[in-house]
């Protein structure tokens, strides 16, 4: 099976799954941000996140290819957390995106969904996203109160992608 994720990894055969893992963000406080930065962020998450999968999309519908898009979120898209507007505006946009291309593109075989991993516990994720030492920034209202663990995102991958 070829996979992509975020940038285009060809193994011989047919494409079977697209992973959008894209992610660019830096920490400011809203008020600070200018357009080019808002810009800068909207065009890695979602402009290219939307091109890549509308690539791979319109492909497999062409050529009658069922197939698996798994995109990563972050879970601020449902709590919100502060400093990082451009990035959480973007990943709502893909959730909306995945809900709609689940309905547009399932009679495909086209399977559409979407893990939202929360925060993971990196030195400088945490000194970034919790710029004052408060932990309540950097896990706001995680639905589950802890952090992303690499192995349960890669098992909900594989249990999504069917």
């Amino acid at each position: 099976m070829s996979i992509v994720i975020s940038k285009v990894y060809l193994i011989d055969g047919p494409l079977d799954g697209l992973v959008n893992n894209a992610a660019g963000n830096f920490i400011s406080p809203t008020k600070d941000l200018s357009h080019k930065g808002f810009d800068a962020i909207a065009n890695i998450v979602f402009h290219g996140t939307f091109y890549m999968t509308q690539s791979v999309g319109k492909r497999w519908i062409e050529s009658n290819h069922k197939g698996s898009i798994i995109s990563i979120l972050a879970t601020w898209v449902w709590t919100g957390s502060p400093y990082v507007v451009p990035s959480a505006m973007s990943k709502s946009g893909l959730n909306a995106m995945t809900q709609s291309l689940a309905a547009e593109w399932g009679k495909y075989g086209i399977r559409v969904n979407a893990i939202a991993p929360g925060p993971f516990p990196t030195k400088g994720a945490w000194e970034r996203l919790n710029p004052n030492g408060e932990d309540g920034s950097v896990m706001g209202d995680h639905p589950m109160g802890r952090v992303g663990e690499m192995q349960r995102v890669a098992e909900s991958s594989n249990f999504l992608d069917g």
